[in-house]
């Protein structure tokens, strides 16, 4: 129960900062991940364009 508790504080301390759905999915998209995909590192540890989550290393136009 502790770890619920962790991480609803964190989600609130995100929401307090201004974190909404939308910039979530943003983030992923401009990291090419996809939330649901296994892979071998949490989101919050994204490498960058050579991150093997990441489904490809073409730039996004901007």
């Amino acid at each position: 129960m502790i770890q619920v508790t962790e991480l609803l504080q964190l989600i609130k301390e995100n929401k307090d900062a201004g974190v909404t759905g939308v910039c979530v999915l943003a983030t992923m998209y401009k990291r090419r991940i996809m939330p649901l995909q296994k892979r071998c590192r949490f989101g919050f540890e994204y490498l960058g364009s050579n991150d093997p989550s990441r489904l490809t290393a073409e730039v996004l136009p901007s």
